[in-house]
């Protein structure tokens, strides 16, 4: 009988046994209850459309058939950093460092920065960083200070007002054809350092000449695609006297053609 009654109560226990259970599993746990606190620089997916990273990516003359993560021999290429806070407080004294990886040489007074954007997200006011005493690029060793201060991005409508975005231009060196490039940069601040991308951006050579568009069609890639800017539509001609082009244009009209024995008219 003892048995039989222990067995009944046992019963009746279980079903708020399991309820309590199933109340605890729905309740998040210490690593769901984690919320991006302080100044964080790590870009959202959903923020932003690059596909090689969120924080970095390159700029080379792959063609559009080609992997994203493809270098082309012979020729420049960009490296382009985008700056955000994501956070939930103001970040202080943004520094961005990047010691470049040695299978690539910096090009001299190629970085620049901007701070002011269109509606596509290209800069409209890119800005040279002079580079160090010796040539070397601004970001190497303690890094260049991007701004003073840095205010979160709105995580509600995926929108930031307070961005920079950097980009500078290497030169591969005469490396095998399936050689990979590593590249990592640090962003920091006065409460700490995030690496972009989570881990180092790798380019991978190409054996495939396929993969890379023609020299003489791409001898570097156009700033207007990384990042934009760097192309004018401007006319930069200088002013010309038009009485003096007037009087050109009527001395040309009495100019008499001279037979040189091809059976054209020549000015000289």
């Amino acid at each position: 009988m003892k048995h039989m009654m222990l067995f009944l109560a046992m019963m009746l226990l279980l079903p708020v046994a399991m309820i309590g259970a199933g109340d605890e599993d729905s309740l998040p746990s210490d690593a769901d209850a984690v919320i991006d606190s302080g100044v964080n620089f790590d870009i959202p997916e959903e923020a932003t459309k690059w596909r090689e990273g969120r924080e970095k990516e390159s700029c080379t003359c792959r063609t559009e058939q080609a992997a994203y993560d493809t270098w082309c021999d012979e020729r420049p290429m960009y490296y382009l950093i985008k700056v955000q806070n994501w956070g939930d407080d103001t970040a202080h004294d943004v520094v961005v460092i990047d010691d470049l990886d040695p299978r690539v040489d910096y090009i001299p007074d190629t970085t620049e920065m901007a701070t002011q954007f269109d509606e596509k997200g290209d800069g409209t006011d890119w800005t040279s960083l002079p580079d160090g005493a010796n040539g070397e690029i601004p970001l190497a060793g303690e890094g260049y200070k991007v701004a003073d201060m840095m205010t979160p991005c709105d995580i509600g409508t995926l929108t930031c007002a307070d961005t920079r975005l950097l980009r500078f231009k290497v030169m591969p060196k005469k490396l095998p054809l399936n050689e990979i490039i590593p590249n990592q940069s640090t962003i920091k601040e006065a409460t700490g350092e995030y690496l972009t991308n989570g881990g180092p951006l790798k380019l991978k050579g190409t054996w495939n000449s396929s993969d890379c568009q023609e020299h003489a069609t791409c001898p570097e890639p156009p700033k207007s695609e990384c990042g934009g800017g760097g192309e004018s539509d401007v006319d930069t001609m200088p002013d010309v006297d038009e009485s003096v082009v007037d009087k050109a244009e009527t001395e040309a009209d009495f100019i008499m053609p001279k037979d040189d024995g091809c059976g054209c008219s020549v000015v000289w």
